[in-house]
């Protein structure tokens, strides 16, 4: 079995330090685009320092998040060969995530807005929809490996 878990984290395949600090960014991007499209007033310098803040507490937030509901696949050597294996997964979740993301802020309902001077329906964001695809994204790019080279004879996993 150690040979298994040797096998998993080769060299190669980043450490969760590196991913975290990889995805971290991204994560980081991704909500800041998503408060320019879901805010309905921007104020200038003080909303740009605030969403600069709130997105960097977001996406720390939500690495946690996926760190813990991932724990199976970075403990259990038979989930972590089955995700392995399916690599693909992680790479089709990912996209998933950004559609959905999309999707959510593009077909979300109308809201009143009465800011000062102006009162108007604007298109709201489907923000329960956005956070499922913030979601899946934030998994699938924490918990991404990518296939070894060589057969997949030699990764196969037989259990013990």
């Amino acid at each position: 079995m150690t040979d298994k878990l040797e096998e998993s984290s080769r060299p190669g395949r980043p450490g969760f330090f590196v991913q975290t600090l990889m995805v971290g960014p991204v994560l980081y991007i991704v909500v800041m685009l998503w408060f320019f499209n879901a805010s309905a007033a921007y104020d200038g310098l003080l909303s740009l320092i605030g969403w600069s803040f709130a997105a960097a507490y977001y996406s720390v937030l939500t690495i946690c998040i996926v760190f813990v509901a991932g724990l199976p696949l970075r403990l259990s050597w038979r989930a972590r060969a089955w995700w392995v294996d399916r690599w693909w997964l992680a790479i089709a979740g990912m996209a998933l995530g950004l559609v959905v993301i999309v999707v959510g802020s593009i077909r979300g309902g109308e809201t009143f807005v009465d800011d000062t001077g102006y009162r108007d329906y604007v298109d709201g964001v489907n923000f329960p929809l956005s956070v499922v695809g913030w979601f899946i994204l934030a998994f699938c790019l924490m918990h991404t490996w990518w296939p070894a080279r060589g057969s997949r004879a030699r990764r196969a996993v037989t259990p013990a």
